[in-house]
């Protein structure tokens, strides 16, 4: 059973999309090498999400982070702005950490967020 329908949850989301986390409205992508926002060792170009649409919203396309050699990346996180005003929006820890000994890429093909009932 629904708890809020799907244009509640769109309405959510599309005001999401819009905060402005310090006048910073886009997203960005970051790898981190603790989970901590003074971590970050590489970030994406800003993207926006697509509108929301049946409780979600998704990427408009791959996102790729460069990261340097000599890195080790232990989180992901989506988030609006940089730290000291990091918004996190989702912190991803990797099962894994990814130890990068030659520079590298790091793309993300799905970063869905979406609103569900479950309770």
């Amino acid at each position: 059973m629904a708890i809020f329908p799907v244009e509640t949850k769109n309405v959510g989301l599309n005001a999401l999309r819009a905060y402005s986390a310090n006048s910073v409205t886009d997203f960005q992508i970051s790898a981190l090498e603790a989970d901590s926002d003074e971590a970050v060792v590489a970030s994406s170009t800003a993207f926006n999400y697509a509108s929301a649409s049946g409780g979600a919203i998704t990427l408009p396309n791959d996102v790729v982070i460069n990261v340097s050699a000599g890195k080790t990346i232990t989180h992901l996180v989506i988030h609006k702005n940089t730290y000291p005003n990091m918004f996190r929006v989702v912190t991803v820890k990797l099962n894994t950490s990814e130890v990068f000994t030659y520079a590298g890429t790091i793309t993300v093909e799905t970063a869905t967020i979406t609103l569900t009932d479950d309770v």
